[in-house]
């Protein structure tokens, strides 16, 4: 079946006029230097249809913005973004500001770079796939900035004939870079990922504990609700609120019971029944250890709030 997407090859991608090109399977090319940059970019630029990509390219976004599609994903590159598109990419240039400056290294696969296939690449290959974009320091950028231009410096050279191991070695060198930034990135995000699943974990036993602590205190409960294990739950939780799950559960059925204590509706034994306690007695000794004096005490108000408030802190510590 034929590709839907209109094929972009190497040779289709210069945005200058002073693009190096080395055997049709190396190329160098930037705007940065042009004063209307956005004159030569346009020409790179194909918003009619996406287009899929027949080589590696890494592009860096020096100044301004560029706003691009890769494998129908939308990036936002901004100054010290890069983008890495492997060869059989579906991309698209969306939009750009006049003032965006980029270069960029593209090469086919025919380009003899041993990092290329190195494990760590065959890693990073899957998660560029979804993750094109990276975000590194100016220092970086003008440190591959400086590799492009010494690239660009012996390409220019039409004696030097080995061209292709200083561009190999040069191009190891960005590849060490690359994996770094990518493995870095890796890391950060997969660290925001497990931090967004405790706090919605945490999230959803609140809520779960909001609707039910009348009825249920065991953190069983609430764990078999999750499809979590009860010491994983009261673990995540404490992570994220610095409280264990069983602590949250007693303080709303505490603050349910002072509430109808402080009510004058119901006597002890009926709010005993009404937060599930087996007895009132047992009730009587879950709130003592909780606030510090009995639920007729409390209801009374003959205990003193400093002595409360003793109690609850030293609890808390």
């Amino acid at each position: 079946m034929a590709s839907i997407f209109k094929g972009l090859e190497m040779m289709m991608l210069p945005i200058s006029n002073e693009a190096q090109i080395f055997e049709d399977k190396f190329m160098l090319t930037d705007n940065i230097d042009i004063q209307d940059g956005a004159v030569e970019l346009e020409k790179f630029r194909s918003s009619e249809c996406p287009f899929k990509i027949n080589f590696n390219m890494v592009l860096f976004c020096v100044e301004g913005d560029l706003k691009v599609r890769v494998n129908f994903h939308d990036y936002q590159l901004q100054a010290c973004s890069v983008l890495f598109a492997l060869p059989g990419s579906i991309g698209e240039c969306l939009e750009y500001t006049e003032n965006c400056r980029l270069f960029v290294i593209a090469f086919s696969g025919n380009m003899d770079i041993t990092a290329i296939n190195s494990p760590m690449a065959m890693m990073m290959k899957q998660y560029v796939s979804s993750n094109a974009v990276v975000k590194i320091s100016q220092k970086e950028v003008d440190e591959c900035l400086m590799l492009y231009r010494m690239m660009s410096d012996k390409m220019q050279l039409p004696d030097f004939i080995f061209k292709n191991e200083v561009l190999n070695g040069y191009m190891q060198v960005l590849y060490a870079i690359g994996y770094q930034w990518l493995s870095d990135n890796k890391k950060h995000m997969d660290l925001q990922k497990r931090e967004s699943r405790q706090q919605r974990l945490c999230d959803n036993f609140l809520e779960l504990v909001r609707d039910n602590h009348l009825k249920q205190r065991e953190i069983s409960f609430y764990a078999d609700k999750l499809c979590v294990t009860p010491k994983y739950l009261s673990g995540i939780v404490y992570q994220v609120s610095g409280r264990y799950a069983s602590e949250w559960i007693k303080d709303y059925v505490i603050l349910e019971a002072k509430a109808l204590l402080k009510s004058n509706c119901y006597t002890v034994q009926q709010i005993s029944d009404m937060l599930n306690f087996a007895s009132p007695s047992f009730f009587g000794k879950y709130f003592k250890a909780a606030v510090g004096c009995s639920p007729r005490k409390y209801a009374m108000g003959t205990v003193s709030y400093t002595h409360l408030r003793a109690h609850e802190t030293t609890l808390h510590l």
